[in-house]
């Protein structure tokens, strides 16, 4: 049975570039260690929850925190996708997230917005757009962010509406399944300072 996961790798993403928000002026974006951040979904039905993971394929952001611009392309391989049951993860990939006609999902970032630091933690909002399943959707991103040295820790839990979104709709007569996925992220980012590459906008899939 196919489960609608696909929405989580995208979303992963956009939640990576939040980093950004807190970084000191001289700074002048964030490079996201794939190796250190883990994506994690799940999503109700009538039998049990289903929980899964996802992994990041790249993520390379440039701010400026005078004017809240943000840009740059955060990349989730779609494919990558799991929930630890083969059956159940191949009907996804075929019927839900057709990872072999749209294998990225991406994060491009427009704008950011940070509250007041409290105990070197940070809310960010992120606002940009979502590129999965073959169309981009306007997103939001509520996060939380902290400064460790010359890295940047990142939190997020968001929803997804895939069926929304035009994916598939796995429930039938005997069995509902959630229309909706949620994501977490616990993601970790280095902090790319004046002179050095840190990402820009691409409007194609990688």
């Amino acid at each position: 049975m196919a489960w609608p996961l696909a929405t989580t790798s995208a979303t992963m993403a956009m939640v990576l570039a939040i980093f950004c928000t807190t970084l000191p002026a001289r700074a002048d974006g964030i490079v996201l260690d794939a190796d250190r951040t883990q994506i994690a979904f799940h999503l109700d039905s009538t039998l049990h929850e289903v929980e899964g993971t996802a992994h990041l394929s790249s993520g390379n952001v440039a701010f400026n925190p005078e004017t809240g611009v943000m840009r740059g392309r955060v990349v989730v391989d779609a494919r990558s996708l799991e929930t630890g049951n083969g059956l159940r993860d191949r009907s996804m990939q075929k019927k839900v997230l057709e990872s072999e006609r749209y294998p990225t999902i991406a994060f491009l970032p427009e704008t950011f917005e940070a509250g007041p630091t409290v105990d070197g933690v940070a809310p960010v909002v992120l606002r940009g757009e979502l590129e999965i399943h073959g169309a981009k959707h306007p997103f939001e991103i509520r996060t939380r962010v902290a400064l460790q040295g010359e890295e940047a820790h990142v939190e997020a839990r968001f929803v997804i509406p895939h069926v929304a979104w035009g994916m598939r709709d796995m429930s039938n007569f005997l069995l509902h399944v959630d229309e909706q996925v949620t994501v977490e992220i616990d993601a970790v980012g280095r902090i790319v300072r004046h002179g050095e590459p840190a990402g820009e906008r691409s409007s194609g899939s990688s």
